[in-house]
């Protein structure tokens, strides 16, 4: 009886979303990011996380959500809020990816403030968000497919884009 009415007491996935999104952190972001980071709270780790109790959460049911996510488990289309509008979620490798390392960030603010002891996903590995290691400075840092419109604009002369091949 006790340990019923201790899970009913017990904080959710879902919980722990709306305290982040009414949280500081997450109103310091700019606007952009928190119309995309609602958009992934709602369309993907809320249907495959919310009812979860966080401390039951395990790093294998964040990497079931991110299966899922992939999968297009979460799909979804139908009308938005803006006039003509529509939503489409797909999901696929990089939604997943991004929904996880966002799920991340919303578990460390969890631990950091006392909603749970350990972050669930820390252990959870995705896919890198496909940042450059270096700064093309010079013609010998190009890569070979843009050494033709360099060699162009050096015999022309030109500073403009190369003809069109249909004229």
């Amino acid at each position: 009886m006790e340990e019923k009415r201790s899970l009913r007491e017990s904080l959710t996935v879902n919980d722990l979303l709306d305290a982040y999104l009414k949280g500081g952190k997450f109103a310091e972001k700019a606007q952009s990011t928190r119309d995309i980071d609602e958009g992934r709270i709602k369309r993907h780790i809320r249907p495959t996380l919310g009812t979860k109790y966080l401390h039951k959460l395990r790093a294998e049911d964040v990497r079931r959500a991110f299966a899922e996510i992939r999968d297009g488990k979460t799909a979804a289309s139908g009308p938005s809020d803006k006039p003509r509008g529509r939503i489409r979620v797909k999901g696929g490798e990089g939604t997943a990816a991004a929904t996880v390392r966002l799920l991340k960030a919303i578990f460390s603010w969890g631990v950091s403030e006392g909603y749970m002891e350990a972050n669930p996903a820390a252990t959870v590995s995705v896919q890198g968000t496909g940042t450059r290691d270096a700064t093309l400075k010079t013609a010998e840092d190009m890569p070979d497919c843009l050494r033709p419109l360099t060699a162009w604009r050096r015999s022309t002369g030109s500073d403009g884009p190369p003809p069109t091949p249909l004229g």
